[in-house]
């Protein structure tokens, strides 16, 4: 049973919209994933969530790639479906 309904990129207007396009061209993808989608329900948190891992991401001690990497094996750890 679905708790929360995605916010479909057709459908987003003003914040959502404009971060929906920036994640797309910073992240050099096509389509929003749902994770994006569903937190799109609330624009300020998908706003800050969104500055957050921008920032997390950035080049520093570890290039993107390896935080990358660390993210997937953390999420096969958890047993994470996502």
């Amino acid at each position: 049973m679905t708790l929360f309904k995605t916010i479909e990129e057709k459908k987003a207007s003003g914040k959502v919209k404009k971060v929906f396009d920036h994640i797309k061209k910073e992240r050099k993808i096509k389509k929003i994933p749902n994770f994006w989608k569903t937190i799109a329900n609330d624009p300020e948190t998908l706003e800050r969530t969104w500055n957050s891992l921008k920032e997390v991401m950035k080049k520093g001690a570890l290039d993107p790639l390896t935080k990358e990497m660390i993210y997937i094996a953390v999420s096969m750890t958890n047993s994470c479906e996502y």
